[in-house]
C-alpha cells in the first residue's frame, strides 16, 4: 500500500499552475496567488497588464479587414524579418496599406521568406508554378543573400514580362530549363562578378581542402596499414645461443659451480675494522693493484678467507671446458632472486626483459656481472699465493682466470670483449710475477704456459666480431616481411618506446597505446620512417664499415677520429630528416653517437688490438726470462730469441714495427710506441699514464 500524500505538498505541475496564474506584482512579493484564471495564463497577463497588444503586428492585422490568407502570409514574412519590434510593427503597417482592397496575393517565396525580404518575396502576381520554380533556381544557386534577392528579382521580372505577353504558365515553366542547369550558370556568372580578392581566397581555400583531402585519405590508407601490421619473427637468436649451450655435455658446464659460488659469495663491505669508516673503492683497487703489503691489504685478505667456499667452487668450475650459461634456464631464478638487493635485482631484470620486448639488444648478462666478483676473487688470491711464494696455488689461481676467459662463448662483442679482458688480466699477472717474483715458476711451468697463452682462441690475431644480429633482430620485430626483403613499420616499435620511458623513468610520460590520438600519430610516422629494405640498407652500410675498419691492423686506423660506421651515423643524426627517417637504427645506437666529442673516439676492436699486445708482450716476457736463466744476460735484440723460444718478433699493433726492447740499467724493457705513435725510449708520463689509452709517451709492456 502507498504512503498517504501530504496535503502540504505541491506536485510540479501544481507549482507550474499556480506560476502561471499569479500576477506579476505577486509573485514579486515571494507569494503564488493564483488569483488570475488558467485561461488567460502568466503571459496574456502580462500584454495586459502593459498594454503590448496595443501595436503588436497580430492587433495590426486583426484590425486590417484584410483576408485570412493575406494575414497568415504577412505574418509569416514579418517573423523572419531581421528588424527589432519597432520596425515590425511600421511593415506591418506598411503591408497592411499595400494590401488594401486585395482579396489574393501570390505565394511567397520560401528561400526569400527565410532571407526576411517581404517585399520581393510578394511583390508579384505569378501563378503558384511559377513561383515554386523561381524559388528552386534561387535555391539552388548557393550565393551570398544580396545576390539571391538580385536573381529573385530578375526572374520575376522575366516571368512577368511573359505573362503580360499573354503565355501560359505551363509554357514559361517548360521552355525555362532544367532549374539544376539555369541556376548552375547563373551562379558562375555571379561568381565572376564578384571582387578578385574573394576569388583569390576562394581558389585558395579549395587548394586546401583539397590538400586536407588528401592528406586525410593518406593518413587513413596509413592507419589501416599500421593498424594490421605485425612483425614476423623468424629467428630466436637468444634460443640459438640457448641450443648451442645445452649442446654441452652437463659434465662440460662451468657454471652450475659458478652459479653455486655466486650465490654462496660474501659481497665485500667496504668498511675498515679499525676505524669503522667507509673506504673509497678506487684506494682498494688501487691497493690490489700494488699487491700484498699495500696499505689496505688486510682488506683482501679478510674478503679471501670470508669467500673459501665460493673461491673452492670457482676452481672447480674452472675445469670445464665451457661456460654452459642458459638464458632460458628456471633453474637460474633462484639464484636471481638471491642476488637482491645488494646484487642484482631480479625484479629490475624482469621489467628489463618485458621492456625489450625480446630484443636481442635488450638482453641482459646477469652472468657476465656475477662472474666478474669471482675473477676479483681470483685475483686476490693470485696476489696472495705470489707474496707467499707458492707456486702450486698461483698456477692454479691462475689458471683459473684464463679458463674464464676460455670458457666465455662469443654470442656477441659484449661477451668477447669480457673475454679479453679477464685474459689480459691473466697475461698481466704472468708479466708482473715474471718482474717481481722470476724464480716462481720452473722453465716447464713457462713453456705449459706460453703454449697456452699462444693457443688462446684458436691463436693467430684476435678479432672482435661485429654483431649484425643485433640489426637482423631489430628489423624482425620491428618490422613486416613481404617475404621479398622489404616489409612496414608495427606497433611494437612504439610500444617499446614507451616501456623504455616507464623503464628509466623519463620525464616525459609515456604514450597511451589504446588512445586515438596516439595511434593516428604513429601511423603518421610510420609513413615516414624507413620501410624495411632501406632501414636494412643502412644498417648494412654501417655494418660493411665497421667489418671493413676493424679487418685493419690498428697501425692503420686513424685513432683520434671516430671509426667510419660511427661517423655515418653522426652524418645521419645531424640530418633532421635521417634522424627520423632511421628512428629506430639510431635510437639503438644513440650512446656509440653520444661518444662522438670523447678525447679518445671509441672503437669497440681496439680492445681486441689491445689483447693482441698484451699477449705478445707476455710471450717475449717468458722468452726472455727463458734466455736470462739460460745464459745469465739479456739479450741485446729481440730477434735473438726467434726462432729457439719465439716464432718471430711479434709487432707493435700502434706502427707495425717489431716491438721495441731495450736494456736499461741491466734490466728489460719491451714497450710500444702507444697511441701518439712516436718512439720515446719508453719513457711514460706518470704511471697513471701508463697505458693503451694514455696519449703521451709510450706503453711499458714489462716490466
Amino acid at each position: 500500500m502507498s504512503e498517504a500524500r501530504d496535503p502540504h505538498k505541491r506536485s510540479w505541475s501544481e507549482w507550474w499552475r499556480l506560476m502561471n496564474s499569479t500576477p506579476w506584482r505577486d509573485a514579486i512579493r515571494g507569494r503564488l496567488t493564483g488569483k488570475l484564471s488558467e485561461r488567460r495564463g502568466f503571459r496574456q497577463w502580462m500584454r495586459d497588464e502593459f498594454g503590448l497588444s496595443k501595436n503588436s503586428v497580430d492587433a495590426i492585422l486583426a484590425n486590417s479587414g484584410l483576408p485570412e490568407p493575406i494575414q497568415a502570409a504577412v505574418r509569416r514574412i514579418i517573423s523572419v524579418a531581421r528588424v527589432g519590434r519597432k520596425q515590425k510593427r511600421e511593415f506591418a503597417e506598411e503591408l497592411v496599406r499595400g494590401f488594401a482592397g486585395t482579396t489574393s496575393v501570390a505565394m511567397p517565396l520560401p528561400t526569400l521568406e527565410r532571407l526576411g525580404d517581404a517585399r520581393v518575396c510578394m511583390a508579384h502576381a505569378l501563378p503558384a508554378p511559377v513561383s515554386q520554380l523561381i524559388d528552386d533556381v534561387v535555391r539552388r544557386t548557393r550565393l551570398w543573400r544580396r545576390e539571391r534577392i538580385d536573381v529573385a528579382r530578375e526572374l520575376i521580372a522575366h516571368f512577368e514580362d511573359g505573362v503580360q505577353a499573354g503565355r501560359a504558365s505551363e509554357e514559361l515553366v517548360a521552355t525555362f530549363g532544367e532549374p539544376r542547369a539555369v541556376a548552375r550558370l547563373i551562379r558562375r556568372a555571379k561568381l565572376r562578378q564578384r571582387p578578385w580578392a574573394w576569388r583569390a581566397s576562394r581558389r585558395m581555400l579549395q587548394a586546401t581542402g583539397v590538400f586536407a583531402a588528401f592528406v586525410v585519405v593518406c593518413w587513413i590508407w596509413l592507419l589501416i596499414r599500421f593498424v594490421t601490421a605485425e612483425p614476423t619473427v623468424k629467428r630466436d637468436f637468444v634460443g640459438e645461443w640457448d641450443q648451442r649451450t645445452q649442446a654441452v655435455a652437463e659434465n662440460d658446464r662451468a657454471w652450475p659451480f659458478y652459479r653455486t659460488a655466486s650465490m654462496r659469495f660474501h659481497k665485500a663491505k667496504l668498511l675498515d675494522n679499525s676505524s669503522q669508516t667507509q673506504m673509497d673503492w678506487a684506494v682498494l683497487a688501487k691497493s690490489l693493484e700494488a699487491g700484498a703489503g699495500s696499505e689496505h691489504w688486510s682488506f683482501w685478505r679478510e674478503h679471501l678467507e670470508s669467500n673459501q667456499q665460493a673461491l673452492a667452487l670457482t676452481l672447480q668450475g674452472a675445469k670445464k671446458r665451457q661456460l654452459g650459461f642458459v638464458y632460458r634456464d628456471v633453474s637460474n631464478q633462484e639464484w636471481l632472486e638471491s642476488q637482491g638487493p645488494n646484487g642484482f635485482d631480479p625484479q629490475g631484470f624482469s621489467r628489463h626483459q618485458e621492456c625489450a620486448r625480446g630484443l636481442l639488444v635488450g638482453v641482459l648478462l646477469p652472468h657476465i656481472q656475477e662472474m666478474r666478483e669471482l675473477q676479483l676473487l681470483l685475483a686476490v688470491e693470485a696476489e696472495e699465493a705470489r707474496s707467499k711464494h707458492d707456486r702450486v696455488r698461483w698456477l692454479r689461481a691462475w689458471s683459473a682466470n684464463l679458463s674464464l676467459a676460455e670458457q666465455l662463448p662469443s654470442d656477441c662483442a659484449v661477451i668477447q670483449l669480457t673475454g679479453f679482458f679477464y685474459a689480459s688480466q691473466s697475461w698481466s699477472w704472468l708479466r708482473k710475477v715474471l718482474a717481481k717474483d722470476p724464480t716462481l715458476l720452473t722453465d716447464d711451468d713457462l713453456r705449459q704456459v706460453a703454449h697456452r697463452i699462444a693457443a688462446f682462441q684458436g691463436g693467430g690475431r684476435l678479432r672482435l666480431r661485429v654483431d649484425r644480429e643485433f640489426g637482423e633482430d631489430l628489423l624482425q620485430r620491428f618490422y613486416t616481411d613481404d617475404g621479398d626483403g622489404d616489409g612496414r613499420l608495427t606497433q611494437d616499435y612504439f610500444r617499446m618506446l614507451g616501456d623504455a620511458a616507464r623503464l628509466f623513468g623519463k620525464t616525459t610520460p609515456s604514450r597511451d597505446a589504446s588512445r586515438l590520438d596516439t595511434i593516428l600519430e604513429w601511423s603518421a610516422l610510420s609513413g615516414v620512417i624507413a620501410s624495411r629494405a632501406e632501414m636494412q640498407q643502412a644498417q648494412q652500410q654501417y655494418f660493411d664499415l665497421e667489418a671493413s675498419e676493424s679487418a685493419k691492423p690498428l697501425w692503420e686506423q686513424a685513432l683520434d677520429e671516430p671509426s667510419p660506421g660511427q661517423q655515418l651515423m653522426v652524418q645521419w643524426y645531424r640530418s633532421q630528416w635521417q634522424r627520423l627517417r632511421l628512428q629506430p637504427f639510431l635510437g639503438i645506437m644513440q650512446p656509440l653517437i653520444s661518444m662522438e666529442k670523447t678525447p679518445n673516439p671509441y672503437r669497440p676492436w681496439q680492445a681486441a688490438e689491445f689483447a693482441n699486445q698484451n699477449r705478445d708482450a707476455t710471450l717475449v716476457a717468458i722468452a726472455l726470462t727463458v734466455y736470462h736463466r739460460r745464459h745469465g744476460e739479456w739479450p741485446e735484440r729481440l730477434e735473438q730469441l726467434s726462432p729457439d723460444l719465439l716464432p718471430e718478433v711479434p709487432l707493435d699493433r700502434f706502427d707495425g714495427q717489431p716491438l721495441r726492447y731495450r736494456v736499461v740499467d741491466g734490466q728489460p724493457l719491451v714497450y710500444s710506441v702507444g697511441r701518439n705513435r712516436l718512439d720515446e725510449q719508453g719513457r711514460v708520463t706518470d704511471d697513471k699514464q701508463n697505458g693503451p689509452e694514455a696519449r703521451e709517451g709510450d706503453w711499458r709492456l714489462w716490466p
